[in-house]
């Protein structure tokens, strides 16, 4: 398989990245899960209530499944796995912060579990398919810096990082940092096998820079999957050699994600001037399918507002704005970065340096950054990128999802809030959508969210992008989810080679 950066970590306290949860599917399993179409599923958590304030979630988990260790899983487990999320305050950990706390999460018994929140949180049910259970005695045995005054030491995560405490369909064979991830086959597995005797036995997550290389490597029979981040021409080929491009609608959005808080794109003007600055017709050249995309939530996605105003190329507008941010064009720089690897992705960073550069007269840089060095620098508003091209992809089943990892200030500090935002007006209104459950309600605070972004600015939104998948003729059982990595879940693949 082909990923499109490498992997950072195998703590999955730790990772919120796409290539990160690709792992983290595979290798452990989660409390609950989603269908193809987002919905909540059981998976670990086979049933569940929901006391009528929203504020109590009692889930019932399956007795008897084992850990790659032979430890049983049981409800003590998913206490320590949430409340070590909660801890470490890293990767997802900010989507149940504040409305949950450590001690608001205590065994029922041993096969069952309680979240006690402190507010209403109507994404939560949803947010538990991002919530993965470890082994919590083999991780004990490895914690690190432990003292009187801090017990728990690093969580383990020193350990994590680099080793295997699932109960996942498969187990760590091999990791090499941002290059190689090697899994094989869990005859243990809690599922069983039945459902898919001829499931692989070995996966081996390849992070190629090229497309040429992938390309190599397919004609030699040593790769089976490609994700959405190639260029068309590079499905074209695949297919050629008798592959299975598949094309699917989705929830991806496409931005070009502007750090707000550096000079000069901390002046609203001129991130409005960007906006119009920008050549969006070329986007479906580039990326076939793709549909411009109005504001921060997918046009097909719930409580999309499909009257939000929408910047379409307006060169005349564009020196508007950039007249009124008073700034001076022959003493303007800004730089774009774009990822490594995606020839896509740099041929948009090309087109909006042309852009920008012949509508505002102002200098624009090209950068280049591998996705994981990216993700260290956006976790500072001092070193993260001016301007990055970035896919996203919903996180969990809940238009929230656009808004609170990407928009909220206690969310800042990852790759998906590369923008900075720091606004106190979007922060309640998220907190507001967050804490009622009434549609009504949820949609008339989601307009105003996202008449209240794209005033801001905050992102150039592209496009809505189509996911590609190409595979071999060696693999069936291909389902695609919309959400986030839930497609590379590879107990579903079968090898038919």
């Amino acid at each position: 398989m082909d990923l499109f950066g490498g992997i950072g970590t195998l703590d999955p306290a730790i990772g919120s990245d796409y290539e990160q949860f690709t792992a983290y599917i595979n290798l452990y399993d989660n409390l609950i899960t989603q269908t193809p179409n987002g919905a909540p599923a059981p998976n670990v958590a086979y049933e569940w209530s929901v006391s009528s304030n929203g504020l109590t979630y009692v889930l019932t988990i399956h007795s008897g499944i084992t850990f790659h260790s032979g430890d049983i899983m049981s409800a003590a487990d998913v206490v320590f796995s949430m409340q070590r999320n909660l801890a470490l305050q890293q990767g997802v950990a900010s989507d149940w912060l504040p409305e949950l706390t450590s001690s608001g999460v205590t065994m029922v018994n041993s096969t069952a579990v309680q979240f006690q929140l402190t507010k209403p949180f109507a994404p939560f049910l949803g947010s538990l398919s991002l919530l993965f259970i470890v082994d919590k005695n083999l991780v004990m045995q490895h914690l690190t810096n432990v003292t009187s005054t801090n017990p728990m030491g690093d969580w383990g995560t020193g350990w994590l990082t680099t080793n295997d405490a699932g109960s996942g369909p498969y187990m760590l064979q091999n990791w090499q940092r941002d290059t190689v991830l090697t899994l094989t086959k869990f005859g243990g597995f809690w599922k069983g096998w039945a459902s898919n005797p001829q499931a692989f036995q070995t996966i081996k997550f390849d992070s190629i820079t090229t497309e040429a290389t992938i390309l190599s490597l397919a004609k030699e029979g040593q790769m089976n999957w490609v994700g959405t981040y190639v260029s068309v021409p590079t499905y074209q080929s695949l297919k050629s050699m008798g592959w299975t491009w598949g094309t699917y609608a989705s929830p991806q959005l496409f931005d070009l994600m502007i750090n707000t808080q550096s000079p000069p794109l901390n002046n609203v003007f001129l991130r409005r001037a960007l906006s119009y600055a920008f050549n969006y017709s070329e986007m479906p050249i580039l990326a076939p399918g793709a549909v411009q995309s109005e504001g921060p939530v997918a046009n097909t996605y719930q409580y999309h507002d499909p009257n939000v105003f929408v910047y379409r190329t307006n060169i005349t507008a564009a020196k508007a704005e950039f007249a009124l941010s008073g700034l001076n064009p022959a003493t303007t720089t800004i730089t774009i970065t774009y990822v490594s690897g995606s020839i896509t992705e740099q041929e948009i960073a090309e087109e909006f340096q042309k852009d920008v550069e012949n509508a505002l007269g102002i200098t624009v840089n090209i950068a280049v950054q591998t996705w994981e060095t990216f993700t260290q620098l956006a976790a500072h508003a001092s070193t993260s990128p001016q301007i990055v091209t970035v896919y996203t992809a919903t996180l969990y089943p809940d238009t929230d999802t656009y808004f609170y990892p990407f928009y909220d200030s206690l969310a800042n500090g990852t790759w998906a809030s590369a923008e900075w935002v720091d606004n106190s007006t979007i922060n309640n209104l998220i907190s507001q959508e967050e804490n009622t459950s009434n549609t009504t309600l949820r949609q008339q605070i989601f307009n105003q969210l996202q008449v209240d972004i794209v005033n801001l600015a905050p992102d150039i939104f592209c496009f809505n992008s189509p996911s590609y998948v190409a595979l071999s003729p060696n693999v069936g059982g291909y389902v695609y989810y919309n959400q986030f990595s839930f497609d590379s879940y590879m107990y579903n693949i079968k090898n038919l080679g």
